[in-house]
């Protein structure tokens, strides 16, 4: 794994392992050119997170969202 994406992913990791101890719950705006893996990389994120996590009908692990400019 390239050592950029092991930085995002300890970020992500970082984000979710903090949102159970801040009320403020903190998010990343992950920006780059057309084509350049933005969306592979999260989704990439995502099946990982839910292939080693147990979860239930109300609660999913990662949320994702997007916003157009």
């Amino acid at each position: 794994m390239h050592s950029q994406i092991k930085t995002i992913f300890n970020d992500f990791d970082e984000l979710r392992l903090n949102r159970i101890f801040q009320s403020d719950q903190q998010c990343m705006l992950l920006i780059g050119d057309t084509g350049v893996g933005k969306s592979h990389t999260i989704n990439h994120y995502k099946k990982r997170v839910l292939a080693t996590q147990n979860y239930s009908r109300n609660t999913m692990p990662v949320l994702i969202s997007r916003i157009s400019i």
